[in-house]
């Protein structure tokens, strides 16, 4: 147990009371007002040492259960947190997509337009080459036609 200074000054007031002989009334009547309150302080503090207890458990717990929701909050927040940098990356990855998409497309119309670009050259070179070459044989055949009398040298050479 634990020791409690008023609890032996009851003890003399007991020991006073049971003397009383030697005591005058009013004494005694003092004496027994004071061990009355003795007493009762004694039960005050065995209530509040119960009531501190009490508290303290309650505020454990209640300690506890602020620790686990604030544990379970910062979990939500975490799952939150990752759910939402999961969308933006989601997002961008689609973002980039569309880009890339966009990109291409420009770079095949880009590839297509130059293919057209080149077949066009193409042939326009060789309707050049078709023209220098008939001129070529124009200017070197007919002659030669009109030398050997040959049908056709009437200064066309047919394509």
């Amino acid at each position: 147990m634990f020791y409690d200074p008023s609890f032996s000054s009851s003890l003399q007031i007991m020991r006073q009371i049971m003397a009383g002989k030697r005591c005058e009334e009013s004494s005694v009547m003092e004496l027994l007002k004071e061990a009355e309150e003795m007493k009762q302080n004694l039960v005050r503090k065995r209530k509040n040492k119960m009531l501190q207890k009490e508290m303290e458990m309650l505020w454990n717990k209640t300690f506890e259960a602020e620790e686990l929701s604030d544990q379970q909050r910062a979990r939500e927040m975490k799952n939150k947190a990752d759910l939402q940098d999961g969308n933006e990356k989601q997002q961008r990855k689609m973002e980039w997509v569309k880009y890339q998409e966009q990109n291409n497309i420009l770079q095949n119309d880009f590839c297509g337009k130059v293919i057209e670009l080149r077949n066009e050259a193409l042939k326009k070179y060789q309707k050049a080459n078709d023209l220098k070459l008939s001129l070529f044989l124009q200017q070197n055949f007919e002659p030669m036609q009109a030398f050997l009398n040959l049908p056709g040298s009437q200064g066309r050479f047919p394509l």
